[in-house]
C-alpha cells in the first residue's frame, strides 16, 4: 500500500484548520500575509527540544499554534516522540480523557490514555490554536494590499483623454510610451488633423482632485498600525499610535497589553510541559524573546563550556 504522505506547503497544512471568510478571501495577497503573520508568530517563542525532536521543530510548532496542542507518548518503533492528536472523552472536571492518534507510518491507529499512556503539551487553555489571529490580521492587510495597488494605478496618469479617430488614439498612444521612456521632445504625425478643420482630435480631461486622491501614503500607514496590533497581540512589543511625547502610564499600559496573551501561553506551556518532562524523563524547556529577554548570561555562559567540553572530548576521541 503506498504511503500518502503529508503536504509540506503551509498553505495546504493550514488549509485544513482555518475555515475561509465566506465574502473573501482566498488570494494570494491574503496567503502572502498570512505566511508573513505566521512566521511572526514563530519567532516569539524559543523551544528547547530533544535531539530527535529538533529536525521536525517546524512541524512542532506548526501542530502547537494551529491545534494548540499536542501529545507526547512512547512508542515502540520511534521511541518518545510527538504527535498531532485527536482528544476525546471526558472527567469529572469535563477535560479529555483520551487522545486518538493516526500516522501513515504507525500501522495501526492508537487509542491513548491521557495521564497514563501520554501526556499532552498545551499552548491554549480552551485546546484551540491561535491561527485565527493571522487569518483575522491577513484578511484586512489584503484588502488594503488591494486598496494600495487600485490607487497607485489611479494615480499614475492625471488626464483622460479622448481620441475622434483610431489614427489619433494610436498616436496618443505611441506618444505616451516614448514620454514615459524618457524622451524629452515627442513629436506626432499632423497628417492626422488633416480635413478636420478646426474641429481638434484630441479632448483632454483634467482630473485636478488626483493629488487629494492619492490616499497610498495613508493606507500603509494603516496597513504598520494593523501589523503593530498583530505584534501587540503575540508579545512583540511596538509603540502606541501618538505623535507626542508616551507618558509613563501610557507605555505601561501598552506593555500590558502586549503580555496580556503571552501570560496565558506561558501558564499553559509551563503547567503542560512540565507534566510531560515528569512522565518521560524528558527536559523540554522554553522561552518568549521579546517578552522574556534575553536569556541568563551565566546560563548562556554554562551552556557554552558544556559545548566546548564536549567538542574537546569528540576531538580526543
Amino acid at each position: 500500500m503506498a504511503i500518502q504522505y503529508a503536504p509540506y506547503r503551509l498553505e495546504d497544512f493550514f488549509s485544513g484548520v482555518r475555515t475561509p471568510n465566506p465574502v473573501k478571501n482566498n488570494s494570494e495577497a491574503f496567503w502572502f500575509w498570512f505566511r508573513c503573520l505566521y512566521q511572526r508568530l514563530c519567532s516569539i517563542v524559543e523551544f528547547k527540544l530533544p535531539d530527535d525532536w529538533n529536525r521536525a521543530r517546524d512541524y512542532f510548532e506548526a501542530i502547537l499554534f494551529s491545534k494548540g496542542f499536542m501529545c507526547v507518548f512512547n512508542d515502540k518503533e520511534f521511541g518518545t516522540v510527538f504527535s498531532n492528536c485527536t482528544i476525546s472523552g471526558y472527567d469529572f472536571y469535563y477535560q479529555p480523557t483520551r487522545a486518538l492518534v493516526t500516522n501513515p507510518l504507525m500501522k495501526t491507529s492508537r487509542e491513548l490514555r491521557i495521564g497514563e499512556d501520554t501526556s499532552l503539551i498545551k499552548l491554549t487553555n480552551d485546546f484551540q490554536g491561535v491561527l485565527d489571529l493571522c487569518a483575522y490580521f491577513s484578511e484586512k492587510l489584503a484588502t488594503i494590499d488591494g486598496a494600495v495597488n487600485m490607487n497607485l494605478i489611479n494615480s499614475k496618469f492625471g488626464y483622460l483623454i479622448g481620441a475622434k479617430n483610431k489614427a489619433a488614439a494610436r498616436t496618443i498612444e505611441q506618444m505616451f510610451d516614448r514620454m514615459n521612456k524618457g524622451e524629452p521632445l515627442v513629436c506626432y504625425d499632423k497628417s492626422i488633423v488633416d480635413g478636420l478643420g478646426d474641429e481638434d482630435p484630441f479632448v483632454f480631461i483634467d482630473r485636478n482632485s488626483i493629488k487629494n486622491s492619492y490616499v497610498t501614503t495613508d493606507l500603509l500607514n494603516d496597513a504598520q498600525t494593523i501589523i503593530n496590533q498583530f505584534d501587540t497581540e503575540v508579545g512583540i512589543k511596538s509603540t502606541p499610535e501618538k505623535r507626542e511625547r508616551l507618558i509613563s502610564s501610557e507605555v505601561e499600559a501598552s506593555n500590558d497589553d502586549t503580555n496580556a496573551r503571552i501570560s496565558l501561553w506561558r501558564e499553559c506551556l509551563t503547567n503542560s510541559i512540565k507534566e510531560v518532562n515528569e512522565m518521560f524523563g524528558l527536559d523540554i524547556s522554553f522561552r518568549f524573546k521579546f517578552a522574556d529577554g534575553e536569556p541568563d548570561k551565566e546560563e548562556t555562559d554554562k551552556e557554552s563550556e558544556d559545548i566546548k567540553e564536549w567538542v574537546t572530548r569528540s576531538l580526543r576521541s
